[in-house]
């Protein structure tokens, strides 16, 4: 299953199944390299959507090049345009540079750092599931204290609201990629990190 996600052709499943499993662990490896990059770039990408929210309801400004934090890479955009301007008499017929994107989305985390910053996470879901597995509550000390850590984590990237924080707990638990990368932890660490995160939304972010 882990192969057909990744993208192997089926009829080559079989004999890699069959044959040294090192190239089956190559597979799964990379996989998870991407579901985690996907994880990052979704957690952008709510954050993005609701500070466009707020700057269209009028209640921030936001950066032309803020607007495109999160989507996928090698798409091509048009800067929003300003007011008064049409299509016809504005540069923004030409489309937003995504080399440039990519530079300044690179410029945020070097290898070094996202990979630190994914050792940082692994512990945090490791602990998480030692908690679980010891039958501690989410409302615990211990346990708010591990969910403290992860929001921290979370913050390295961008500053959540309660309500971003408690969006992103759901998320966890409902995105296919999300609960398959937590289910490998343990088939409860997605439920248990999401009323962890609830609680800690109330008491620190509301």
């Amino acid at each position: 299953m882990f192969c057909k996600e990744a993208g192997v052709p089926e009829k080559e499943i079989g004999s890699m199944l069959k044959e040294d499993p090192a190239e089956i662990v190559r597979v799964m490896q990379q996989h998870r390299i991407q579901i985690l990059e996907e994880a990052l770039r979704l957690h952008g990408l709510i954050q993005t959507l609701d500070r466009t929210v707020s700057y269209l309801q009028g209640e921030q400004t936001m950066e032309e090049h803020e607007l495109y934090y999160g989507f996928a890479h090698n798409t091509r955009h048009v800067p929003l345009l300003q007011a008064g301007e049409t299509q016809h008499s504005s540069d923004a017929a030409d489309a937003f540079p995504t080399q440039d994107l990519q530079a300044k989305e690179m410029e945020l985390k070097s290898k070094e750092d996202f990979l630190e910053s994914q050792a940082k996470i692994d512990r945090i879901h490791l602990d998480l599931k030692q908690a679980l597995e010891l039958g501690l509550e989410p409302g615990s000390p211990d346990v708010q204290q591990i969910i403290g850590r992860h929001l921290e984590w979370i913050k390295g990237y961008y500053t959540p609201t309660a309500e971003i924080y408690r969006d992103l707990a759901n998320l966890y638990v409902e995105h296919r990629d999300f609960r398959n990368m937590y289910d490998g932890y343990h088939p409860r660490l997605a439920e248990f990190l999401r009323e962890g995160m609830i609680i800690k939304a109330a008491q620190d972010l509301s």
